[in-house]
């Protein structure tokens, strides 16, 4: 389907992001991310790896509000549209 708008790009990299899970590229990225920010990793920092694990749900909430915000401006013949409320 073709973009209709930037809300709805917007929406589906969200929809990519929060239900897909990364690409491999992505991964090795955030990978690399998390063993600078937890040394040791999960077995090792138990306070940065939490601060990790809190971080990375509250992420998911912010993406899923910001999903949730954009269904309205997405094309009526998507599978996930549900009008203007």
């Amino acid at each position: 389907m073709r973009a209709k708008s930037v809300k709805h790009v917007e929406y589906e990299i969200i929809n990519v992001l929060v239900n897909d899970g990364w690409r491999p590229v992505d991964h090795i990225h955030l990978r690399r991310l998390f063993e600078k920010l937890v040394p040791g990793g999960s077995k090792g920092d138990k306070v940065a790896f939490k601060r990790w694990d809190t971080a990375c749900k509250n992420l998911r909430t912010i993406f899923e509000n910001l999903l949730a915000s954009r269904v309205k401006y997405l094309p009526e013949d998507h599978v996930d549209y549900e009008g203007a409320q």
